[in-house]
């Protein structure tokens, strides 16, 4: 698509068309509450879901613009953000404002009148749709919360993605438009990438050994030190350091590794004639993918570093655009190499090989399993004292892996071995089960699961 269509696809430009849209953008905005709910829920958009995992929205020009963005993203983040807030149940409803969004964006694909906006609404929608919503049940305006539907939201990511590539977000435009409108494609286009491999759908490769014609990753929201929306160029460098290219970039790699684990989880039975020890095996491959990422991790991300049990709650939640990435790259690290090395996984890889498996890594296996899931404990101890609220739903998909291997680990004869599993098992249920109040597909696990 030349840069001519590109700008028509994503801001109409014709008179006619201009019209057609203000009429379709006013009429929408109608059916909005007050603008109090709006700017509350913005808020706690802000504190609870930005950059958690999805980074769609420039932090620095959110608030000023919150009215001049059209109408199906307003209602999307009101169903998305409305759970964290204390608002009435007939205000808390977020089904009705979901519902009209995706009326809004059926219309407008149909009719030829998708903007960024229109993406960045079905990202949001997305991320309703795999995680469930609360919605009114009776007359006496009682919440329950829904199970999520991920065909649905897979539909959804793949629509938009269709719509990112048409509109040239897969790589940075030449368009002259205003900064804030650049930053806003970048972080669209990154935060369907989250979704994408986040789900494990294959929607295309990214090689990050060259990045030159991707979109730059999203500005860092702020640093460990910062209060506020400071907003250090990505090019800057620390201490020596090789450039950093913010902390969301980082969590955007590591996604990568996480996708190939889990596609290398599906095809656990698939009969292999090499090893997993081999260094040519997948195994071996994704494992040496994970230890490039922490490479070009710069030093000052990484756990010691950080001092996160140093901070104060309130310097904590201050800059949560930057803690909220933090803690899903370091749950994510660890998560990572329990998956990739769960026992279960491994028993069924190693049940076609009749050759004697070399005991180092049995050994090896089992070594990363002990030392990454307690890592993961950990995290769950540090959190509940500091009264961190931990709302990135994709934590809570993180400890349930490591329940399992807790779970499975606890039958065992020894009774002081049996007890600490039994222990760190438990804790990692009331981690879950924290998130059910906002996040419903998560809660459920608990009983769906275990």
């Amino acid at each position: 698509m030349d840069s001519q269509a590109t700008a028509k696809f994503t801001f109409p430009r014709s008179v006619s068309h201009l019209l057609q849209y203000q009429f379709l953008h006013s009429n929408c905005k109608s059916q909005l509450p007050n603008w109090n709910i709006i700017f509350s829920a913005a808020e706690a958009y802000l504190l609870y879901c930005d950059c958690q995992p999805l980074p769609l929205f420039d932090r620095s020009s959110f608030n000023n613009n919150l009215k001049d963005r059209d109408a199906e993203v307003l209602l999307s983040i009101l169903g998305l953000a409305l759970r964290f807030t204390d608002f009435p149940a007939e205000v808390k409803d977020a089904s009705r404002y979901v519902e009209l969004a995706r009326t809004i964006i059926s219309r407008k694909i149909f009719e030829g009148k998708v903007e960024l906006s229109t993406i960045q609404s079905l990202c949001l929608l997305s991320l309703i749709d795999f995680t469930g919503m609360h919605r009114i049940v009776n007359a006496q305006t009682k919440l329950i919360s829904s199970d999520g539907n991920t065909r649905r939201a897979s539909i959804h990511t793949s629509v938009a993605m269709t719509l990112a590539h048409n509109a040239g977000l897969t790589s940075e435009t030449h368009l002259m438009i205003p900064n804030h409108e650049k930053e806003e494609r970048r972080r669209c286009f990154w935060s369907l990438f989250l979704l994408k491999k986040l789900h494990g759908a294959d929607f295309l490769i990214l090689d990050f050994s060259s990045e030159d014609d991707l979109p730059p990753y999203p500005r860092a929201t702020g640093t460990q030190h910062d209060v506020g929306d400071a907003l250090p160029s990505i090019a800057e460098s620390l201490d020596g350091e090789s450039a950093d290219k913010g902390i969301v970039a980082y969590a955007i790699q590591l996604t990568d590794v996480w996708f190939n684990i889990t596609r290398y989880a599906r095809r656990r039975g698939k009969p292999t004639t090499i090893p997993p020890w081999s260094s040519e095996s997948e195994y071996s491959r994704i494992l040496a993918q994970q230890m490039k990422f922490e490479t070009k991790m710069p030093y000052h991300h990484r756990f010691k570093p950080a001092k996160f049990s140093e901070k104060s709650l309130e310097q904590l939640n201050s800059t949560r655009g930057y803690w909220g990435p933090w803690l899903f790259i370091q749950f994510l690290y660890h998560t990572n190499l329990c998956l990739l090395n769960h026992p279960l996984l491994i028993s069924l890889r190693l049940k076609n090989f009749k050759c004697v498996i070399p005991e180092i890594f049995l050994q090896h296996t089992s070594d990363l399993i002990s030392s990454h899931a307690s890592w993961i404990i950990n995290f769950i101890d540090m959190l509940e004292a500091k009264s961190f609220k931990a709302t990135d739903p994709f934590l809570g998909h993180c400890v349930a892996i490591v329940a399992t291997i807790y779970l499975q680990g606890s039958f065992v004869d020894d009774p002081i071995t049996r007890k600490q599993r039994q222990d760190s098992f438990e804790k990692c249920l009331r981690f879950i089960r924290g998130f059910g109040g906002q996040w419903p597909h998560v809660g459920r696990i608990v009983s769906n699961v275990f």
